[in-house]
């Protein structure tokens, strides 16, 4: 039957996998499961789905089905389709990969069986752990095949990590050591890779490509068998495989290292045959996996192998870092993408060790910082745009690959030169124009505002968002750079401040002279002040201490309120806008109190604004504004208890009242639900947190400032409740944000505790005449990330108005249960509705509700 997706009607397909099923349950038919794995990759989901169930039943929970699919996976000239013409591949390149998933798929299942997903328990039985013999014969097998020199299995890079990636699983369960096994059931494993590397980088002769693409299988399985003790609690056992791993793997490291440093630094220049040229690149890759390596048996102390030898490899660290930057650039018109990797690599391994062995790394330190210095100096130096367009030119990368690797150069680089000048050498950086050196040359020019942040801030804001926020922003280059920067005002606040500021200064003139041509002039200053003044930060909090050198309030007055109030509406940027929001949420505790109030009425337009990330912003910052505390105040008086030598702690008043914010509540409530029709932000979950923190904070704020009723109006949170049941019709029909559901939920809730919900209130009756029809249709459509909140806000209703009357000794009134409660009590009791564990809670909170309010009833 073949397996053409253009001819096929779905009556066909299901004829084909069952006859298969049938054949398989027989015996394990290596073309009709090359034909399922091929399938897996259909364009029909109904054979996707059907071949994928088949391989979850048929093929892995057999051991022979395993051992079918690794053959499949790395299939050779030697396994042939027997009906097919001579020389024809008996799986594609795509099924090649589809059974390297379900192998690795069937290893993490079934090496060492845990306790079973619910969604699985169909298949219980057939899930057992591998057989002792099936574990030893599938261990040669996989490595064997991971390890693949024939020329159609070493260039299947896909294959061969999802390989790598088995063999982690197995390695780490079989490399345990215990009791029974002191060395672990798979001693044979290190050597076994030690004899392979030996020989792919030492014999000389034969295919040196193939045997370089050999090296690297060999190596990116090392890799991967070695991670395992990176951040791994310290245990005694764990130090005896780590032991063993150095017994077997350090020695050979450094030689396999030294012989392709040679190779790489004899041959820099762009001489040399295509051939040459490739040999060399394959070099730089196996550099830097062993430079991964390197950094797994380094991460938890430094081995007494590695310090015997650390002149070694601090040489080698030197030359590597050095290749090809002797003219002033960054060496890459040779070597692309796989040198900066490398780079990322040493530069990693030297933040670890100028983290961890400082005392060992000491006679060195000053060299690496000079070499690191040189090395961003230099590609702060080459234009993005123009080197981009070299790499694809020369050698055809993607330009997205292209910038990962050098942001991951930058943020590892000065990540180590960050931790230099935070510990006890920081005194290498001490020089006024050594300050000024690395702020110019390095911290701004990471800082500054790239094309690709543009496309993500225009194009995908949700990312944006997550890493500027969220702190999803930990490796990249600006994130470094104002590291960088905090470390050194640290250890030098007034050169730093000074050298800092006077930057900031051009910068802004800059921006003055042309604010819709020079907006990344004010960004970057923008970031230069938040990384120079915030010495201490949290989320919930923003800044809780600041530099008293730099005046926050008087920066804020002078170059971001303008931006705020839309004085420049013409020429201001959006990503000025969020910049300044974001300055405003970061020092909300040190800008002046009247000032940030005056700030309101315009923070509640820009919920409008046409940016996705600036109406984001906008939200976030009102709404950690109702929270605020007066940070300024708290530093004052902790300088007057220093100067006093009190050992009294102060703590931060709160800096706004309910009665601060009434007066721009409706317009904040009007704006975020007109801000949901804004284009991409029909879900957007900042906004959703802040009609829910506006309904909890001003709803529930007790009465106005003259005593003349609540401060938000019945009439405003009727209208809520509405819009946010209409909202939540919409979000159950197709959840997809889930932070989103939640706060529509929260604001909710806000609803029902804002209004008097007494047995007769008129504004009972209308909050449940509201939420009543939302509630029964998601309960209709059983939707189970919805259900549980619904139970838990029918339970507060209850409760609330069954609250305890005068004179009843705290004891709950009985109230006579309407209708619509009564209809729903059969369907709370049903046994299904107790099957799900996440509803439990609720129901239980919510039956206890119903026999309080209505006990006789």
């Amino acid at each position: 039957v073949l397996f053409a997706e253009s001819t096929l009607t779905r009556r066909k397909s299901h004829f084909l996998l069952h006859s298969i099923s049938v054949s398989a349950s027989i015996t394990m038919d290596l073309p009709h499961l090359a034909r399922v794995l091929d399938s897996t990759l259909s364009s029909d989901p109904q054979i996707r789905e059907e071949s994928s169930r088949f391989l979850l039943r048929n093929v892995l929970p057999r051991s022979d089905g395993l051992e079918s699919l690794l053959l499949l996976s790395s299939s050779s000239s030697s396994l042939r389709n027997g009906g097919g013409n001579e020389g024809e591949q008996l799986v594609s390149d795509g099924g090649k990969l589809a059974a390297a998933v379900a192998f690795k798929n069937g290893i993490k299942k079934r090496w060492i069986v845990s306790d079973l997903d619910e969604e699985e328990e169909e298949t219980l039985e057939k899930w057992k752990e591998i057989e002792p013999d099936a574990k030893a014969r599938l261990r040669v097998l996989v490595l064997e095949k991971a390890l693949e020199e024939d020329e159609a299995s070493v260039r299947n890079t896909n294959v061969k990590n999802q390989l790598a990636e088995a063999l982690q699983i197995i390695a780490l369960n079989d490399l345990t050591c215990t009791r029974e096994f002191p060395q672990g059931k798979w001693p044979e494993l290190v050597p076994s890779l030690v004899q392979k590397i030996g020989r792919s980088i030492l014999v000389e002769g034969g295919d040196s490509q193939r045997r370089g693409e050999t090296l690297i299988n060999s190596l990116t399985v090392a890799n991967a068998i070695f991670k395992r003790f990176r951040g791994a609690t310290k245990t005694d056992a764990l130090y005896v495989e780590l032991k063993m791993a150095l017994d077997g793997f350090a020695k050979p490291l450094l030689e396999v290292t030294r012989e392709c440093a040679k190779r790489v630094c004899s041959s820099s220049g762009s001489s040399g045959s295509n051939e040459e040229k490739a040999q060399r690149k394959q070099m730089v890759k196996a550099l830097r996996l062993c430079l991964r390596i390197f950094y797994s048996l380094n991460s938890q102390e430094l081995p007494e192998v590695f310090e015997d030898d650390i002149a070694h490899w601090m040489e080698l660290f030197h030359g590597m870092l050095n290749v090809g930057i002797e003219s002033g650039g960054s060496g890459n018109d040779e070597w692309g993408v796989d040198m900066d990797a490398l780079r990322a690599a040493i530069c990693d391994a030297l933040n670890l060790y100028a983290e961890k062995n400082e005392e060992e790394f000491k006679p060195y330190l000053e060299t690496f910082v000079r070499d690191v210095w040189t090395l961003l100096g230099n590609y702060s130096k080459e234009k993005s745009s123009d080197n981009n367009s070299q790499y694809q030119n020369n050698h055809e990368e993607d330009e997205d690959e292209v910038e990962r690797y050098r942001e991951r150069v930058a943020s590892s680089g000065m990540a180590f030169l960050t931790v230099v000048a935070s510990g006890v050498h920081h005194t290498l950086f001490e020089a006024p124009e050594t300050l000024q050196n690395i702020i110019e040359n390095i911290a701004i020019p990471n800082l500054q505002f790239r094309t690709e942040d543009e496309e993500i801030f225009t194009d995908n804001f949700a990312e944006y968002l997550r890493r500027d926020m969220e702190g999803g922003d930990q490796e990249t280059r600006r994130r470094a750079a104002c590291e960088l920067i905090k470390a050194l005002a640290a250890k030098f606040p007034q050169s730093c401040t000074a050298a800092v500021g006077g930057y900031v200064q051009q910068l802004l003139a800059q921006y003055v002279q042309n604010p819709s041509m020079f907006w990344k002039a004010k960004d970057c200053a923008i970031y230069l002040v938040l990384a120079l003044a915030v010495k201490k930060k949290t989320n919930a909090r923003g800044a809780t201490e600041i530099n008293e050198l730099v005046d926050v309030a008087d920066f804020f007055n002078a170059h971001i309120r303008s931006e705020l109030l839309c004085e420049n509406a013409t020429t201001s940027h959006p990503v000025v806008r969020a910049d300044c929001l974001k300055l405003l949420t970061v020092f909300r505790g040190f800008v002046p109190r009247d000032a940030e109030l005056q700030m309101l009425p315009h923070l509640a337009k820009l919920l409008l604004d046409s940016s996705n990330v600036v109406h984001s912003y906008a939200a976030n910052c009102i709404e950690k504004m109702m929270t605020c505390r007066d940070y300024s105040q708290l530093q004052q008086q902790q300088q007057q208890l220093q100067q006093q030598n009190s050992t009294i702690a102060a703590s931060a008043p709160v800096k706004f009242a309910p009665n601060d914010f009434a007066p721009f509540a409706n317009d904040i409530l009007q704006n975020c639900f007109n801000g949901f029709e804004l284009q991409d932000s029909s879900e957007n979950e900042f906004i959703a947190k802040l009609i829910a923190k506006t309904l909890r904070y001003i709803g529930g704020g007790g009465s106005n400032a003259s005593g003349g009723g609540k401060l938000l109006a019945n009439e405003v949170i009727f209208a809520c409740c509405e819009k946010l049941c209409k909202r939540l019709d919409e979000a159950a029909n197709n959840p997809r944000n889930p932070t989103y559901n939640h706060f529509l939920f929260e604001a909710t809730t806000a609803c029902v505790q804002c209004v008097d919900f007494s047995p007769n209130s008129q504004e009972k009756q209308r909050v449940e005449s509201a939420l009543f029809p939302t509630f029964l249709g998601i309960l209709a459509r059983d939707n189970a990330e919805f259900t549980p909140y619904v139970f838990q806000i029918l339970a507060l209703m209850l409760e609330s108005a069954a609250v305890p009357a005068a004179g009843t000794g705290g004891v709950a009134v009985g109230i006579s249960l309407t209708e619509q409660y009564l209809q729903l009590l059969p369907a709370l009791l049903a046994p299904h509705t107790w099957d799900r564990q996440a509803n439990i809670p609720a129901l239980v909170r919510l039956l206890d509700a119903y026999l309080k309010a209505a006990p006789v009833q």
